[in-house]
């Protein structure tokens, strides 16, 4: 329970669900964790909870609003104050609403935040992953992304919204995002991961039905963080890049997720729409 002693480890979105479960297992195993939300306060309530079960690490916080590049930039730097190096980055915030709502940059907000927003902090945490001797970045899809199909003219909604295809869409555009990451930053380790279906707060938003039948049928959030945990801390995986995971177990994504011509293409649009 000690093999993450010395390693500093940044989780996005870690105030609840699988990114709090996540951030409590790897501070019990040793690590020094940096939460990401969306507001202080509850960074620093989700911290004194997490502190709870740290085996002699640190827990620190940044506020990060994944919905606006102003703040991801500004986050950034508070995360490159406080760590000279990141071991591991997990990408886990995430939002599902059940209406068209919008960024503070005119996105389509699960575009906005389940891609764009961690795409432009990987890429501003970059020098921080480099020193490091074996760092890994680990990316919480779904397999919902089946199914998926990235439409580059509705980022903004300009078709209209369907919430599934625009989770679909997003999920879809982690692991193209992961894979492309694979090829082009050799040095560092990506890997993309379906959680499992967990009963989260990702659908506090939705409408009654959906809830019911996620808090009846899903399972409970600790199962959701065993596989980011093991593909952040694992020696098994410690040299695997570019693959795709569910309950610690490599599986092959669907055909759309392999697509190269669309994951080049999504990397070089997103790069132009975070402004790198």
């Amino acid at each position: 329970m000690e093999k993450m002693q010395g390693k500093n480890v940044v989780i996005t979105g870690a105030n609840s669900g699988i990114g709090l479960e996540t951030a409590k297992i790897l501070a019990g195993m040793g690590a020094s964790l940096l939460i990401t939300c969306r507001s202080n306060d509850k960074g620093k309530s989700a911290a004194d909870e997490i502190s709870k079960h740290a085996n002699g690490a640190t827990v620190q916080t940044a506020e990060v609003d994944l919905g606006s590049m102003a703040s991801v930039r500004k986050g950034a730097e508070e995360i490159g104050s406080k760590l000279s190096q990141i071991d591991v980055l997990i990408n886990n915030a995430g939002v599902f609403p059940p209406t068209l709502r919008k960024t503070a940059d005119g996105f389509e907000e699960q575009i906005g935040v389940n891609h764009l927003g961690p795409f432009l902090l990987t890429h501003l945490l970059k020098d921080k992953l480099e020193p490091a001797p074996s760092a890994r970045i680990v990316h919480v899809s779904s397999q919902m992304h089946a199914g998926g199909e990235i439409d580059f003219d509705n980022f903004r909604g300009e078709k209209g919204y369907d919430a599934m295809g625009a989770y679909r869409q997003s999920k879809l555009a982690n692991i193209l995002f992961s894979n492309e990451l694979a090829k082009r930053w050799p040095g560092i380790t990506s890997n993309a991961l379906h959680p499992g279906a967990i009963r989260t707060a990702i659908t506090r938003d939705a409408n009654l039905l959906i809830r019911l039948f996620t808090r009846l049928t899903f399972n409970p959030v600790a199962d959701g963080a065993k596989t980011p945990v093991y593909l952040a801390s694992s020696d098994e995986v410690g040299s695997t890049t570019g693959k795709y995971f569910e309950d610690c177990k490599e599986k092959e994504p669907d055909a759309a997720a392999n697509d190269q011509v669309t994951a080049k293409k999504l990397w070089d649009v997103s790069s132009e729409l975070v402004g790198l």
